[in-house]
């Protein structure tokens, strides 16, 4: 007799979410080139596609019964948090971002995540003991490279990465670096092996939660440490988040 499939009903509704959502991020997809030529017209645009993401999942998430809170909000111990745009801030200034971001929050942690990129990727989602999964690709894995030669995905802010000495360490060690002010899309290409850990400042804890949730049902880690930059989260394989760990403290 064939055992059945499980079937994860938070799953489910953050696939349905993500793809109610994914009409309306490809239609502003246009909007950052429009940085450049009118950024007053732009921003105006941003704002306005992140509060129609915003009404869509609330809708969605709310019709379940349970709380739905933004990312930014205090989390319930149990209910719904959600992100319409990640890198908003950096997506008015012309630069990559992505979304939305939203996840079931169980007793304090989160027991599902899911998050949409533009254009790359499609909806990237993971479950507590049940992987990360991907809808082209299936579950990925994180690199386990070391740090030397390395490839890592910096914090979204300079003056951060200035204090941290990222760029001076990597020329004594050495690794390469990328920066693209989407800690979430960060963690996710450290989950699919396109980048080999990343370091991440100023998160919320929903962002937290993400990153932790998707390194390690990808197979890697994620640690909190204490910087000279602030609490600073480090994810990758064990043994690389060790050499990082060290580094940086």
């Amino acid at each position: 007799m064939v055992k059945p499939v499980a079937v994860n009903p938070k799953l489910t509704l953050i696939r349905k979410a993500l793809a109610k959502c994914r009409p309306l991020l490809l239609r502003g997809v246009g909007v950052q080139a429009k940085v450049q030529v009118n950024p007053s017209a732009a921003e105006a645009d941003i704002v306005k596609l992140e509060a129609q993401l915003a009404e869509t999942l609330k809708g969605l998430l709310g019709a379940t019964g349970v709380k739905v809170v933004r990312h930014d909000e205090p989390l319930p111990p149990t209910g719904w948090v959600f992100q319409p745009l990640t890198g908003l801030r950096n997506a008015k200034h012309g630069n990559p971002c992505s979304g939305p971001a939203l996840g079931f929050v169980q007793e304090g942690k989160l027991a599902a995540v899911g998050v949409l990129l533009a254009e790359a990727e499609d909806a990237v989602v993971a479950a507590a003991g049940e992987g990360v999964m991907d809808d082209a690709v299936g579950r990925l894995r994180v690199s386990g490279r070391t740090l030397h030669d390395a490839v890592l995905q910096l914090p979204m802010s300079s003056a951060d990465t200035a204090t941290l000495k990222l760029m001076e360490h990597g020329e004594a060690v050495p690794f390469h670096t990328r920066k693209t002010g989407n800690v979430l899309a960060d963690a996710v290409r450290v989950a699919a092996g396109k980048a080999d850990g990343a370091v991440a400042t100023r998160l919320t804890a929903f962002e937290t939660l993400a990153i932790e949730l998707l390194v390690k049902e990808a197979g890697g880690t994620a640690k909190t440490v204490t910087t000279a930059a602030g609490p600073t989260l480090l994810s990758g394989n064990v043994k690389l988040v060790a050499e990082l760990s060290a580094l940086l403290k």
